[in-house]
């Protein structure tokens, strides 16, 4: 199968891609909005790791996201979507959310072209950021509870292409496109897939292979059009609704990620990882909902201010100021307890360990599972241990450790071993010579 260059059709650079949205803790779309200062913080981390992002809607956080870039000069480009709601109900919606009034359809179809009118007007005001559009985000397939008909998805793709100058997509899941997208593939400049290897119950063995074979189905039913993958990604953690527990961790997340991008830039298939943060407002209220926890960027002690720090805001710089650095960060360990710095770290896959005294050492399970310490045999010694041999031989049973001998303990037994009679010993303690 060959791959259609997307650096040659799209008229951009090769370079890597990440779905972006910066809604913080308490902040809800259509509600609060993460602030301009918030935004760039984020794109300070994100311009570090990629070059392209997508964003799904042009609400306020798209426009500050695109005043950011520009205003601050970033090297970013973006592929900004309208976010179209329901059209049509949908009766296959698992969640019971794809059913609504006529009066509410009718009033989404209208409230559907403002938002396509806010695309073009955006396309066109920043078209040396924006460089691709999309007319929406899985509004066609089969478990949607925003239904769209194809007919009129393929009317806001004509109508995008004729108002600007940029490339159209329209992003879902791969398996619309097999068939019921069809007759949108002539209309959309590229195809935009979506897989989840994750969702359909896939192991992390599994993984890289099920996205393979997803992108290959759509790539050679359609030969002569470039596809792009609009998401791809590994959640960090699950509370079994839809994912399973074990399925879902910062290990499996990495290895994915890895996998992912290594297939994607030898095959130059432009992919746009889910996500580079968490999404905290998503799903329902359990903290483990796996719909919040795709990022892969967590912000944990709330330092993002070093971050504008020139001192702190590039590997380099970070390295040339370690010294003020780790005052910074010792002062906030500090004001936090152990299993809160756990807490935090291991989630992220950040390797440490705890600094422990003497004793704690000679109490921790793991210390004593390996038997890494022994007692000591000796009058008047009580619960006395050491550092054990490293070696376990075979067969070879360790005894415990005797405690240093006396002065002269030994003399006796030494003085015979070097040949002497017990008459000369005893001699040699009468006279005092020895002990």
């Amino acid at each position: 199968m060959t791959i259609m260059n997307y650096s040659e059709v799209l008229s951009i650079p090769a370079a890597s891609a990440v779905c972006y949205s910066g809604y913080r803790s308490g902040q809800v779309p259509g509600v609060t909005y993460p602030t301009y200062s918030q935004v760039k913080e984020d794109l300070l981390i994100v311009q570090q790791h990629w070059t392209y992002i997508r964003l799904y809607s042009c609400d306020t956080h798209s426009k500050t996201v695109l005043e950011v870039i520009k205003i601050e000069k970033l090297d970013l480009k973006v592929m900004l979507g309208a976010y179209i709601i329901a059209e049509e109900n949908n009766h296959n919606c698992p969640w019971g959310g794809g059913v609504h009034s006529e009066e509410t359809l009718q009033t989404n179809r209208v409230n559907n072209q403002i938002e396509i009118n806010k695309l073009i007007e955006l396309a066109n005001t920043y078209p040396s950021i924006i460089f691709s559009l999309s007319v929406g985000n899985e509004a066609c397939v089969e478990w949607t509870d925003h239904m769209v008909p194809v007919a009129k998805v393929i009317a806001y793709v004509n109508q995008l292409k004729e108002a600007t100058k940029q490339p159209v997509t329209f992003c879902e899941n791969y398996a619309p496109w097999l068939d019921k997208l069809a007759p949108l593939v002539e209309a959309v400049d590229f195809i935009s897939i979506h897989t989840y290897p994750l969702w359909e119950y896939k192991t992390i063995d599994e993984a890289i292979a099920f996205t393979k074979t997803n992108y290959e189905a759509v790539a050679e039913r359609y030969p002569n059009k470039l596809v792009v993958i609009t998401e791809a990604g590994w959640a960090s953690t699950s509370n079994g609704q839809g994912i399973p527990r074990e399925h879902a961790n910062p290990v499996f997340q990495k290895i994915y990620y890895q996998e992912l991008s290594r297939w994607c830039e030898e095959e130059m298939i432009l992919t746009f990882i889910f996500e580079a943060f968490d999404e905290p407002w998503k799903g329902s209220d359990d903290p483990d909902e796996p719909e919040k926890h795709w990022g892969l960027f967590i912000k944990s002690f709330n330092l993002d201010f070093l971050l504008e720090d020139t001192k702190f805001n590039t590997k380099d710089n970070r390295q040339l100021n370690k010294k003020q650095l780790k005052i910074i960060l010792q002062e906030k360990f500090i004001t936090l307890s152990y299993k809160e710095v756990r807490d935090k770290l291991i989630p992220i896959g950040i390797v440490f360990t705890k600094i422990v005294k003497t004793e704690d050492t000679i109490k921790d399970p793991q210390t004593n599972l390996n038997n890494m310490f022994m007692d000591i045999d000796g009058e008047l010694i009580k619960d006395l241990k050491v550092v054990a041999p490293p070696l376990n031989i075979e067969n070879a049973p360790r005894k415990n450790a005797t405690k240093a001998p006396k002065l002269g303990e030994h003399n006796v037994e030494i003085l015979a071993e070097l040949g002497y009679t017990d008459a000369e010993i005893k001699g040699m303690k009468d006279n005092k010579i020895i002990l």
